[in-house]
């Protein structure tokens, strides 16, 4: 496996220095009220003060505990009361609650595991935040250490994105000055090496090497600072352990070692004139930042063994557009490089971004789409990402830094490294056919990289045998679609009739789960069946085809042994083949380990009896939560609330419903519950084995009128609706999933608190004019409820809201509430709008995108439609007048620069509605 240098330290630098936020999260317990005597029933803190209310009596539920804490204390009419107290939490449930670090499903210390559900670490050098190295003296810029121990005395805390399920050690390592750390680590055993910021929080990995092989050395690098410190973990992958030696070295940064910081441009570690980056680290002039033929860089190094690298810093926001890329979405502004190797070899680039949806594509042709050599796109934010391709020496290879909208943009990260060719590299170099990493007749590929002739067609069913050998059994393939036809076509991912694949058939000697690899040198899917020639579900057992350009694809079947399973390699569309590496494994099957293998029906991880799968991972019955009417929830009292919780599962249940405007394609569960009071009802998953869905209908069935749906998180549960409820009504709450390959158990958390100002929600019959959710003044909806008049909302330049932060990374918002039936008739978007219209002038100190969404009233059918100048139609940057898309604007603005919001009705219609105004950076 690759070690993924993320270059984060430099991408920090370029966001203006800025640090990370301070959320002001609040404790466990809900917000207090002022003037009352009890907490509110919020699941968690939030990011404003406490708000003057009166609050419920108790603390809300929150990480999936089942009972509320008490309430806290009320406020004064301008303070916030007192939080709540946490929720009760069960050690030793298996589930990890608030305030545990572990918890292994027993209350025995000595087992890692203490009665009480904390760490118990072995030595200091067990948990974090770990035994501190102590570095060497700064001589000749470079700071110094080295270790030896075992892993086989500590116990097994923490994973990282290269795995290691084994024991491993933590240390501490702070560094006097900023520059490069890079850790090495030769071991006795398949170790695993990977760096964190944050020590307790995997999401702050820096880098991790895994070499997939025992007694490999393993080598990480990134970037550190001056007094902050950093955590090394050295742990075992698949549970293996023993002694290992750690070397330190901490380089400050400087001009020439081959990792650009700023100030610098590049940096391709000499210091050599005219090869495209100057004797300063600056761009050499000549080139074009944004367009064809690009900055060029002759990448070279007097050793022809050595590898060569190319550092480079740059800021897509000042460039331009118009270069696009294959499989790939490339529409926003680019910078283009144009590498020149003095080597045969293989080119790998990696980029790490600031922005969302960043594109990396390669060609071999500036201006030529049809010469593109791979692309890639990132999933998340400040994701890594990279491609590697096959270069010849003096050849002109195009690097374009790109993003998927004309909108992303801003600073970026980018390293080149040129490996010069070897056959027997497991990288497809330069002159060579393939390159599987070994010296093995008969496996596709020959000893000498080019490719073998298969004695089977691997071209038609029924495919090509491969022989599994070993423990666990494996088999490899090296081959090409190139000379292949287009036979047959995957269900369920993209794949075409017109594009080639190669068809395998394997015969698993044990029960368990087959995963599959291929490494394509082309956009790549693979799926498996479990009859060659029959297509759909009855016979597919998966497809894959989840990046976009060149990369590995991998899929895991559960497989029965003795049965025959055929495997094919194929692509997106007709013009991607090429070489390929196939690599199969088959896993022996363990119930409750969360995997779906051999003959089980079901399985989610654990043995708890209710949540659809049983211990012995068979499918439990289905129950009433399957079908409309749903299953009962009784709420119990709780103060003046009213509350409940239900842990459950879909993997028994059935795909019935769907929500509108939320991914819900999955099984589901309904429950139904009948408001005892009038109040606010809050739905919470707060965990979920699968990427949930949340969503609520007046009446139950495929035509429900719906309430309120949320998908927020890519992830495991964690997802929340809110809605008004009347006594005596009853709703329906449905669990769904995103997708249909997505399930397992779930908790369900409910309550239902009195209606009171501030819930976001209009009680008119408590005389609420308006409820925007919060106690502000001068935003349309004051602290009592009742609406306010907003001078100069009627008429051009609108009512001025002003959007700032001292924190450049974080988003501005507000909200306002708008009653038009008292305001005229001045402005339409090209969407509709002839009723009466409020407008505000919004500016932001910073360049992003402004979001507005607008909530009406009841029975308001609204048009909000936005300017960049307010008395000219033609400056129109947004208009939407369908409930469907949510009555929302989106567009990018520029710092200090005014935008106009208009706030109308379709066919003279006028009322009270709620406008959320966001920009974020």
């Amino acid at each position: 496996m690759r070690s993924t240098s993320l270059f984060l330290a430099s991408i920090v630098s370029l966001l203006f220095s800025a640090s990370c936020a301070d959320e002001n999260t609040a404790g466990d317990g809900g917000e207090g009220g002022a003037n009352t005597s009890s907490g509110g029933a919020n699941a968690g803190g939030t990011n404003a003060a406490g708000a003057p209310q009166g609050g419920s009596a108790n603390g809300g539920a929150s990480d999936g505990g089942a009972a509320s804490g008490a309430g806290g204390m009320g406020g004064t009419p301008t303070t916030g009361g007192e939080g709540g107290t946490g929720p009760t939490t069960e050690c030793g449930n298996t589930r990890l609650e608030s305030g545990e670090e572990c918890d292994d499903g027993n209350t025995m210390d000595g087992d890692g595991c203490s009665a009480a559900c904390l760490f118990e670490p072995t030595g200091p050098d067990d948990v974090c935040p770990g035994e501190e190295i102590a570095l060497s003296p700064v001589v000749d810029d470079l700071q110094t250490a080295s270790i030896g121990s075992s892993t086989t005395t500590a116990l097994g805390q923490y994973d990282s994105a290269c795995g290691g399920s084994g024991h491993e050690t933590v240390y501490l390592v702070t560094p006097a000055v900023s520059g490069q750390l890079t850790a090495t680590l030769t071991s006795d055993f398949d170790a695993v090496l990977h760096g964190r910021s944050d020590c307790a929080a995997q999401e702050s990995e820096l880098d991790c090497s895994d070499q997939s092989l025992a007694d490999a050395s393993e080598t990480i690098s990134f970037e550190v600072f001056a007094g902050v410190p950093a955590y090394l973990f050295v742990d075992g992958y698949g549970g293996e352990e023993g002694n290992f030696s750690l070397a330190i070295s901490v380089a400050t940064a400087f001009c020439g070692n081959g990792v650009a910081e700023l100030p610098e441009a590049c940096d391709d570690g000499n210091l050599t004139a005219g090869d495209g980056c100057a004797t300063d680290c600056t761009i050499e002039p000549g080139g074009l930042p944004d367009a064809c033929p690009g900055q060029t860089f002759f990448v070279s190094d007097p050793d022809p063994t050595a590898v060569r690298t190319l550092g480079l810093l740059g800021d897509t926001s000042v460039l331009g557009t118009g270069i696009s890329a294959t499989s790939c979405t490339a529409s926003g502004p680019q910078a283009v490089y144009a590498i020149v190797p003095d080597v045969d070899g293989a080119m790998h680039v990696d980029l790490l971004a600031s922005y969302d949806g960043a594109t990396l594509h390669v060609r071999n042709e500036c201006d030529i789409t049809a010469a593109q050599l791979d692309c890639v796109e990132a999933v998340d934010p400040s994701e890594s990402i990279g491609v590697t391709v096959p270069v010849f020496a003096n050849n002109t290879y195009f690097v374009f830094v790109d993003s998927s909208s004309s909108s992303n943009s801003g600073p970026f990260a980018a390293n080149v490294t040129v490996t010069p060719a070897e056959c027997g590299n497991d990288e497809v170099d330069g002159g060579e056919e393939c390159d599987d990493g070994n010296a093995v007749v008969g496996d596709g590929c020959a000893p000498d990289c080019t490719l073998e002739t298969s004695a089977t067609s691997n071209d038609v069913c029924p495919g090509a045998p491969l022989t599994f050998v070993g423990s666990p059994p494996s088999a490899v393939v090296t081959a090409s679609t190139a000379a292949l036809a287009a036979n047959y076509q995957g269900s369920g991912c993209a794949t075409t009739t017109t594009a080639k694949e190669a068809v395998y058939a394997v015969a698993p000697p044990i029960d368990g789960r087959l995963d599959v690899t291929v490494d394509p040198s082309f956009d790549g899917a693979v799926y498996v069946r479990s009859d060659c020639l029959t297509t759909g579900a009855t016979a597919q057992l998966g497809c894959v085809d989840a990046l976009d350009g060149n990369g590995t694809e991998t899929l895991g079947v559960p497989v029965v042994a003795g049965s025959t399973y055929y495997v094919f390699v194929d692509s997106s569309t007709s013009t991607q083949f090429g070489v390929f590496e196939l690599q199969l494994s088959v896993s022996p099957g363990a119930c409750n380990n969360g995997i779906l293998e051999g003959a089980e029906q079901c399985d989610d991880g654990n043995t708890l009896a209710g949540d659809g799968c049983a211990a012995d991972c068979t499918l439990e019955p289905a129950g009433a939560e399957d079908t409309c009417p749903g299953e009962v929830l009784p709420l119990q009292p709780s103060g003046t609330d009213y509350i409940a919780s239900v842990y459950s599962g879909l993997s028994n249940l059935a795909s019935n419903y769907t929500a509108s405007g939320c991914t819900s394609t999955g099984r589901d569960a309904v429950y139904q519950i009948v408001a005892p009071i009038d109040g606010v009802l809050t739905a919470t998953l707060p965990t979920a084995g699968f990427n949930a869905s949340l969503h609520a209908q007046t009446t139950c069935g495929t035509n429900g009128t719906q309430l309120d749906c949320a998908n927020d998180n890519s992830g495991n549960g964690t997802e929340t609706i809110r809605f008004a409820v009347q006594q005596g009504a009853t709703y329906y709450v449905i669990v769904d999933s995103a997708s249909t390959t997505s399930f397992g158990p779930f908790q369900l958390d409910v309550s239902i608190v009195p209606p009171g100002c501030g819930d976001g929600f209009v009680n008119a019959s408590g005389g609420e004019e308006c409820d925007d959710a919060n106690f502000d003044a001068g935003d349309g909806c004051s602290p009592t409820c009742t609406m306010e008049t907003l001078t100069g909302n009627d008429t051009c330049p609108g009512y001025a809201i002003v959007l700032s932060d001292p924190d450049p990374t974080v988003p501005r918002t507000t909200t306002m509430t708008n009653d038009t039936s008292a305001l005229v008739s001045n402005v339409s978007g090209t969407c509709g709008g002839s009723g009466p219209d409020a407008v505000y002038m919004i500016t932001s100190d910073i360049d992003g995108t402004l979001s507005a969404k607008l909530f009406p009233s009841p029975g308001l059918s609204p048009v909000l439609h936005s300017r960049s100048t307010c008395n000219n139609a033609g400056t129109q940057l947004a208009c939407d007048d369908a409930a469907s898309s949510g009555y929302t604007n989106s567009f990018p603005i520029n710092a200090n620069i005014p935008y106009y919001i208009f706030v109308d009705g379709l066919s003279g219609q006028s009322g009270v509605s709620t406008l959320t105004i966001t920009v974020t950076p």
